[in-house]
């Protein structure tokens, strides 16, 4: 058995230290680089399309998703003699290329592309075959990544089947696929039910990551039944995703807490933001649905601000005023 870095020398050392269940497996010389955050840039790769660049010795903190490595203890030995491979050089063969993607931080469109060029039965298959053999919870998102943006409709019945299997894990790998995957009435019911079963703590979080994608007012419904103070942010994220109306906004407001902070922050999280890159890479982006005229939403929100005046709102009815032509489209 050889290294799983280098692939050249016998396997001397099995290190535990990152996964118990999934260890590196490596020669002396790549444990000890391993160690010092200085392997050579296909030696990082290597590890990487095994056990995912999510593992704190493999992290982003210490290299580049190229390998470079960014924070070396030691000197990195001829990196430019161990370079890793480039999307030309792994485009053509279906298994390299699925290391390129578990690989990668993101997967951009040129990398969607090249998957795309493959035919789809024999991309699914090797999907399918690697995600079956995988124990790495990271690894098997990211393929739920791939199926998602590459094949669509066409891999329907084996999305169906892991949602039958469905015991809690992969919900965000899984919700994904749902809404690419599955006819929208049936991903977006599983991925529905499937939130029941998550802590209330974790709610606000998990329900954004599953269901903005999905971009339907049926959400609104859905937060209105479950939002409890304290209000999360994350209310506000997804409700500005999910098409938000003025007409269900000011019903919010009129309501009162939880309810007004939560329309409160959906017209934030309308206003585009250089950090907030989920929204920002919807298309069309997120703006509020058949608004009123501004003089009138603005007296309803000042309205409101004489009733609760408290920081969030006040900081937040400010802004909203400052952006009502980013919010409605204009």
């Amino acid at each position: 058995m050889n290294c799983q870095a280098c692939k050249v020398r016998p396997v001397d050392v099995i290190e535990k230290c990152d996964d118990e269940l999934q260890p590196y497996e490596l020669c002396h010389e790549c444990h000890s680089r391993l160690l010092s955050y200085s392997l050579r840039p296909i030696e990082w790769y290597n590890l990487a399309s095994i056990h995912t660049f999510n593992r704190f010795l493999l992290h982003d903190d210490f290299y580049e998703d190229n390998g470079e490595a960014t924070q070396p203890e030691e000197d990195v030995e001829d990196p430019e003699n161990y370079a890793a491979p480039v999307l030309s050089s792994v485009e053509n063969n279906i298994e390299l290329l699925l290391d390129f993607c578990i690989v990668k931080w993101s997967l951009d469109e040129d990398i969607i592309s090249s998957l795309k060029k493959h035919q789809p039965h024999l991309l699914q298959e090797s999907i399918i075959d690697r995600f079956n053999k995988s124990n790495n919870y990271d690894v098997k998102d990211r393929l739920y990544e791939i199926a998602s943006r590459t094949l669509g409709s066409f891999c329907s019945e084996w999305i169906r089947g892991r949602w039958r299997q469905y015991n809690g894990d992969h919900i965000f790998g899984l919700s994904e696929a749902a809404y690419h995957c599955l006819p929208f009435n049936e991903g977006y019911n599983l991925v529905i039910n499937a939130l029941k079963n998550i802590p209330e703590s974790k709610l606000p979080h998990v329900a954004f990551s599953c269901l903005y994608a999905f971009r339907t007012p049926l959400t609104l419904e859905w937060i209105e039944e479950k939002v409890k103070s304290p209000v999360k942010d994350s209310w506000g994220r997804l409700a500005a995703a999910s098409n938000p109306s003025w007409d269900k906004l000011n019903v919010w407001i009129q309501k009162g807490r939880p309810y007004s902070l939560v329309a409160i922050d959906t017209l934030i999280r309308l206003i585009p933001h250089p950090g907030e890159f989920v929204l920002k890479r919807l298309n069309p982006r997120p703006i509020l649905n058949n608004p009123s005229t501004i003089d009138i939403m603005s007296q309803v929100l000042l309205e409101y601000y004489e009733k609760d005046k408290v920081p969030r709102v006040r900081q937040g009815v400010e802004k909203i005023l400052n952006n009502w032509g980013v919010i409605v489209g204009d």
